[in-house]
């Protein structure tokens, strides 16, 4: 046998490991997908959270609505009196607004605060049970992989077999027991 045979050979030999390395590697995997958007905008939990949420966010633009109509009136009172009285009245009146004025823009920044941090946390908490909910059906499944597809394109293209978006969809509303 030349050199050349004996490269030959042992190069087979190796893509031939290589090769069985590989097969074993990815085809004994099981791996599926869930469109995450479709997965948590139908999950009950959510549903339930944003109903919740917007109940708050109705109420704390009900008081803002309040506050504001409070404030008009008192400017509308002033204009209608302003006429009959003192300047030192006047002046008093108007700082009083002004300071109404901006306890109103205040309160409206703290309310908008207050509505992007709750949105943030319940987002968070939403997501945690998701997460812990998906692996653990992973693992009860067999899953090597459960890879997330969304509009950012994590996933441009897969079979639409991998897809357990439905099927996943149920358990976890068969799981959700409420807040």
């Amino acid at each position: 046998m030349t050199f050349k045979q004996v490269t030959i050979g042992l190069l087979a030999i190796v893509l031939i490991i290589q090769g069985v390395c590989l097969y074993t590697l990815f085809m004994d995997k099981k791996v599926v997908y869930v469109d995450t958007n479709v997965l948590l905008e139908n999950y009950e939990g959510m549903k339930v959270a944003r109903q919740e949420f917007q109940q708050k966010a109705t109420q704390w633009q009900a008081n803002l609505d309040t506050l504001r109509s409070e404030l008009n009136r008192e400017i509308q009172n002033y204009e209608a009196g302003k006429s009959g009285m003192s300047t030192k009245e006047r002046e008093l009146n108007e700082k009083l607004i002004g300071t109404k004025q901006q306890q109103l823009v205040d309160y409206q920044k703290g309310i908008q605060q207050k509505s992007q941090q709750e949105d943030y946390q319940m987002t968070e908490q939403i997501l945690a049970e998701v997460n812990a909910f998906i692996e653990s059906y992973g693992k009860k499944k067999g899953y090597t992989y459960i890879l997330g597809a969304n509009n950012s394109g994590n996933i441009v293209y897969a079979e639409d077999y991998l897809d357990i978006t439905e099927e996943l969809q149920e358990a976890l509303n068969k799981n959700y027991q409420g807040f």
